[in-house]
């Protein structure tokens, strides 16, 4: 599943991805234009991945998030998995949060 949110002119400035891997839903390839980050158009797109994973019967969403991005990430309230790994020569962090209410 890809999401995204668009600005006035149609142009895309958010993008997300939702794919399930061994089992789990995985959210990947989350981004915000730089010049509209701040406004909750990440928060947005996680929303809706969390909602497309609950509605596919999945509990928990997990994420590698960028080690620049693990604030964020913690703000909405995912888990911090394991240590610290590089992927695609960037540092990361396994990430997880349940989805039940």
């Amino acid at each position: 599943h890809h999401v995204a949110v668009l600005d006035d002119a149609g142009a895309v400035v958010g993008t997300a991805r939702l794919r399930r891997k061994d089992g789990e839903a995985k959210a990947e390839r989350v981004a915000v234009a730089p010049e509209h980050q701040g406004f909750g158009i990440g928060r947005a797109l996680m929303d809706a991945l969390e909602a497309i994973a609950r509605d596919g019967g999945h509990s928990r969403l997990f994420l590698h998030a960028q080690d620049t991005a693990i604030p964020f990430y913690d703000r909405l309230g995912y888990e911090r998995l394991g240590e610290p790994f590089y992927e695609a020569g960037v540092l990361h962090r396994a990430m997880a949060r349940s989805l039940l209410p």
